[in-house]
């Protein structure tokens, strides 16, 4: 895969970072070496390389400045770090805008990391992911030799990459060997989820090639010696000599082997419990990838700051965003409209292939307010409730629909790209906030206008990836939809803009526009115009007809769509031309006989 230049950008300015960092780690031991010779106490401080780090590379004017209250723009000071020896620790953040590629140069860090820096190709790499979804992505694609993101760790270890699960045992001959790439979840992490975070410390058996046999008193005092941190067994356990025996388990051999530590969406690990836990692990490097770092607290080391024009300029996301509001909708009206307006891509979507060959199929998000099974009270919008109206209001075909909820997974591992799925509506709740990620999700359609606020800044990012990132011969195909009801529009526009910058896109606020900037063809949703009347009809009173539709024991406004073409028996009308036409309308017939 070919690196977009914001992309090569990021890495020219990681690799200064590692050149930097390699000097003052080298000038920090030749200092503490010289002392210790000399037998003289070591200053605090003098062993911070990571630190002098920052420092040097503040005084040169490369590092991205951010607003303060106070003194306006200025460089963060460095966030020390260190691990449970005391150890100091480089720690930085990329900050890169969701959808601009953060795990590819997270790949891309982590071999010049274990190359630049440590001048070697094997090792432990600790991948952090925080949800299920992510962990399942990432899975997919480092153990796929096919994809850019191994391709990347493979060429910086000429090929030798072994990736593993948490529960997965491995040798000293593996990390020898390979660079060992272990991808746990966040909650395996955090001391704060005892559950899975207690199992890293159990004695598992599986990493014995790492430890004297646990009845050897010499050899566990001798690594103990080395490695002053390590867990010994205690009053609990069967075995093993107390206090001394070495425990067999991973967080030990972590400890040893100094793992570089990745922690994608790293914002998530800003707790202290996290922190904590995570330096436990003695990492020998952290790299934090988020698109929203010190939201709240002054937590990260930015080294570099990607904007959304960034992303804009490559090519790589959807804009403008559309917002169509419906003044005196409903949901059903409203997902009418979203529903008439993916036929409409899908339209856009086969000239575009027959033009050029590419393939699009154009994917509605439709967010609701209920998806649990026992949740269904005709009051608040269920996922069933929306996907019966899509079946039997707008025939639409239920292999072409999908709920994706925390009891209901619909999507599974289906490939949704793939041009034999027949995937284009995903009813959802809060499943796909975050990590979730389809270039072919044009349309985001809100049918809770209580919450439809907060889901257009939760959400919107779901359907700005550019499929292949790069635009399109189609314009309408260049854009993304975002449907919503009986809001105010300049609201509506303001919390797209806000969830645009949540999600690290800044500076694209002016490419969010209303039904009224230019949002297409919205039929019913134009702006009202107040037409003054003339002076001599100013008193006549004018009585205009309102078509009711009866909904339960109440009237609202009928609509077309809704109300008319929705209840009509396609299949059992007639198409025969001659019940339509009389004898001088009906087409000739030539009959020629040879």
């Amino acid at each position: 895969m070919e690196l977009k230049d914001y992309q090569r950008r990021v890495l020219e300015k990681f690799d200064d970072y590692v050149a930097v960092l390699k000097a003052e780690d080298a000038k920090a031991a030749k200092a503490v070496a010289a002392l210790k010779a000399a037998n003289v106490e070591i200053p605090q401080g003098l062993d911070d390389f990571a630190g002098n780090a920052w420092k040097a590379l503040t005084s040169k004017g490369v590092l991205p400045r951010f607003r303060h209250l106070q003194h306006g723009l200025i460089v963060p000071p460095c966030v020390h770090r260190y691990d449970s020896v005391g150890r100091s620790l480089p720690h930085v953040c990329l900050k890169v805008p969701t959808g601009g590629g953060k795990t590819l140069l997270a790949a891309e860090g982590v071999g010049r990391i274990q190359t630049a820096f440590f001048r070697r190709q094997t090792g432990l790499v600790l991948w952090i992911v925080p949800t299920v979804q992510i962990y399942r992505q990432t899975w997919k694609a480092l153990a796929n030799r096919e994809h850019p993101y191994r391709q990347s760790l493979e060429r910086a270890t000429g090929g030798r990459v072994k990736v593993m699960e948490k529960d997965d045992g491995f040798t000293r001959a593996d990390v020898e060997n390979y660079l060992c790439i272990m991808l746990v979840r966040l909650a395996a992490t955090n001391r704060a989820n005892n559950k899975e975070f207690l199992k890293i410390f159990r004695d598992a058996g599986r990493y014995t090639s790492f430890f004297p046999e646990v009845d050897d008193y010499t050899a566990n005092k001798a690594l103990l010696d080395v490695y002053r941190d390590l867990e010994t067994n205690d009053i609990g356990d069967e075995t093993g000599l107390l206090g001394i025996s070495v425990k067999h388990s991973l967080v030990n051999v972590m400890k040893m082997l100094r793992p570089v530590v990745v922690i994608d969406e790293g914002h998530k690990a800003y707790s202290e419990n996290t922190r904590v836990s995570l330096n436990r692990f003695n990492p020998s490097f952290v790299v934090e990838l988020t698109a929203t770092p010190n939201a709240q607290h002054h937590i990260s080391n930015v080294l570099v700051d990607v904007s959304g024009l960034d992303l804009k300029s490559e090519q790589m996301i959807k804009l403008p965003i559309n917002v169509i509001n419906l003044k005196k909708g409903d949901w059903q009206a409203t997902l009418t409209q979203a529903h008439a307006k993916r036929a409409a891509l899908e339209k856009d979507s086969r000239k575009l292939q027959a033009a050029d060959g590419r393939y699009i199929r154009p994917i509605m998000v439709i967010r609701v307010e209920r998806t649990g099974s026992d949740q269904r009270d005709g009051k608040r919008v269920h996922a069933l409730d929306a996907k019966d109206f899509l079946m039997k209001q707008l025939s639409v075909r239920e292999e072409h629909i999908r709920i994706k909820s925390s009891e209901k997974d619909e999507l599974g591992s289906d490939d949704l790209l793939d041009p034999l799925s027949a995937v284009r509506f995903i009813i959802t709740k809060e499943a796909l906030q975050e990590g979730w990620d389809c270039p072919f999700a044009y349309v985001l359609t809100l049918l809770d206008k209580t919450t439809a606020s907060t889901a257009m800044t939760q959400m919107v990012g779901r359907v700005l990836r550019q499929p292949e990132t790069r635009t399109t011969s189609v314009q309408s195909l260049n854009e993304c939809y975002v449907f919503c009801f009986d809001q105010d529009v300049q609201t509506a526009v303001e919390n797209v803009r806000k969830g645009l910058e949540e999600e690290g896109m800044t500076g694209l606020g002016e490419f969010v526009k209303s039904a009224g900037e230019g949002a297409g063809d919205t039929g019913e949703i134009a702006e009202e115009t107040i037409v003054k009347r003339r002076k001599k009809f100013a008193g006549l009173k004018i009585f205009l007809p309102n078509v009711l539709h009866r909904e339960g024991k109440g009237w609202r406004e009928i609509h077309y769509e809704r109300d008319v073409l929705a209840l009509v028996d396609w299949n059992a009308l007639s198409y025969d031309v001659d019940l339509f036409l009389d004898g001088k309308d009906a087409p000739s017939v030539t009959t020629t006989v040879i």
